[in-house]
């Protein structure tokens, strides 16, 4: 019944931690705005070659970045996610460790969990997430309440997943994958009404253009359907699903399905 929990995250290179420049007319002072503006845009630079994939190119820049400032936050946050995308955990730890050292923020915090959910440490990712979700400010924070549930239902804790993905939903009514999780928690404790409830959040958003459906979230929700008597939804979606996805698994499973009622 539930759909598939995401295996993997994607690490972000959105947060630039470099401290921002001050303005002063002091030569001295100039000096130090010039060397920060410079660290920033070196680190910008290393941020664009990771998001093109050019992993290898992108550790210039950072190291450029860290010859100006050795402390540079946003620099060992790039060569964190460099390390992390090549397979190379030792190094990836260590940069992430530096990375949170000299910028507490909760985005570096939430680039690191997001690293330990990825490689299987869910009980260290979850103690990051809960610090990440404590600020009120941050702006992921629903999406880190999101993935925060993912990982209480790997650690086998439905009821704390469902809490922290109504948390995410209450944050942001608009969070199309939250709904869904949700949905998968209440199957996890035999709710099928709960679940149809939350997946009928979803579809709300599909309905005013928020969201798209997909193979799993059609399949999901034919069976959800069938499960709380929903006959002409299971129609409905069961049709969306054989005509827009013929030769998905989740079609040969509907048909497969099918033929046992």
């Amino acid at each position: 019944m539930m759909a598939k929990v995401i295996q993997r995250l994607s690490l972000l290179a959105c947060a630039l931690l470099v401290v921002g420049c001050v303005s002063t007319s002091s030569s001295v002072m100039d000096q130090k705005k010039d060397l920060r503006k410079a660290e920033l845009t070196y680190v910008q630079i290393g941020y664009s070659h990771i998001k093109e994939g050019n992993y290898q190119s992108a550790k210039r820049p950072f190291e450029r970045a860290l010859e100006i400032n050795k402390n540079s936050a946003g620099a060992f946050m790039g060569l964190a996610i460099v390390y992390a995308y090549e397979d190379e955990p030792e190094l990836a730890e260590k940069n992430f460790g530096l990375a949170i050292r000299y910028d507490e923020s909760p985005e570096s915090r939430f680039q690191y969990a997001v690293w330990r959910y990825n490689v299987g440490d869910y009980d260290q990712a979850h103690e990051e997430f809960t610090q990440v979700v404590v600020d009120p400010t941050y702006a992921k924070r629903a999406q880190a309440y999101d993935i925060l549930g993912l990982l209480e239902l790997r650690l086998n804790k439905p009821d704390e997943a469902i809490k922290s993905f109504r948390k995410a939903i209450t944050l942001s009514r608009q969070f199309a994958s939250a709904y869904l999780n949700l949905s998968n928690a209440y199957m996890t404790i035999d709710d099928p009404v709960m679940a149809y409830d939350a997946y009928n959040g979803f579809t709300n958003l599909v309905r005013i253009g928020l969201a798209n459906h997909s193979a799993s979230t059609l399949w999901l929700g034919t069976q959800l359907a069938q499960l709380n008597a929903d006959r002409g939804a299971v129609a409905v979606l069961s049709g969306q699903l054989i005509e827009k996805f013929p030769n998905s698994k989740e079609a040969e499973a509907y048909k497969a399905w099918k033929e046992t009622l």
